[in-house]
């Protein structure tokens, strides 16, 4: 069985997008063509020997059966500030991580009591509306989908898992340009031939925007600043 996967996270452009509003569950409805640049993180997921985490309690007072594995993310920055990244177990690769295994069969061998070891070499600048963080989330779904082998996930599970961890997760675990919908989780491959990309220059002035700043900004303009439903 595989134990270690290295995978390229690219970060991706809005070569459009569009805020149809504001939906009932507080997120934004949205219509993006989404497309994953060459510009990349380096993430490695491994499965490492280790005690695990205790299994968690489920509501009605049953242990879950089988270890749930520890989950270490460790970040190495490449060129980019790293300060202002979350701690690591709310760093979206762990998140990711956690949303795959919840939705793992228990007897799959990545539910026994392993940890699973995930280290993060950041290029892309964080809150520049890249996709960074989502990326190296989309990364570990990917990774995980090969070390479980046979107890991989169904597309439908993974994609409930992606879209779980970060409404851009789903986007870019397509690995190609989609046509994003809903909050994000709706995506739909678009092919080159029809929708051929443009070649850019990426650069990064060091100002860093949350998406939520960035929605809240939008939500407090005029509507007739909208640009009707750009963003």
């Amino acid at each position: 069985m595989v134990d270690c996967v290295s995978l390229a996270a690219r970060a991706k452009l809005n070569l459009s997008l569009r805020v149809l509003g504001r939906r009932a569950d507080g997120f934004h409805a949205l219509e993006s063509v989404v497309a994953p640049v060459e510009l990349h993180d380096d993430i490695e997921v491994r499965l490492a020997p280790g005690p695990g985490s205790q299994p968690a309690v489920a509501p009605s007072g049953a242990v879950p059966a089988g270890a749930v594995p520890a989950i270490d993310v460790v970040t190495f920055p490449d060129g980019v500030d790293c300060s202002t990244l979350c701690p690591p177990e709310r760093n979206l690769c762990a998140v990711a991580a956690r949303a795959f295994l919840s939705r793992l069969a228990q007897d799959a061998p990545l539910r026994g009591a392993r940890q699973i070891s995930i280290r993060v070499v950041k290029r892309i600048p964080i809150g520049g509306g890249l996709g960074g963080g989502s990326a190296d989330a989309a990364a570990v779904l990917s990774a995980l989908q090969t070390l479980a082998g046979e107890w991989h996930l169904e597309e439908a599970s993974l994609l409930a898992a992606a879209a779980e961890t970060g409404s851009d997760v789903p986007a870019l675990l397509a690995g190609g340009p989609v046509l994003m919908e809903g909050r994000g989780e709706r995506v739909r491959r678009i092919g080159l031939a029809h929708f051929p990309l443009p070649h850019v220059v990426l650069a990064n002035p060091g100002v860093e925007m949350s998406a939520a700043s960035a929605y809240a900004a939008w939500d407090a303009a005029p509507a007739a600043g909208r640009r009707a439903g750009a963003a």
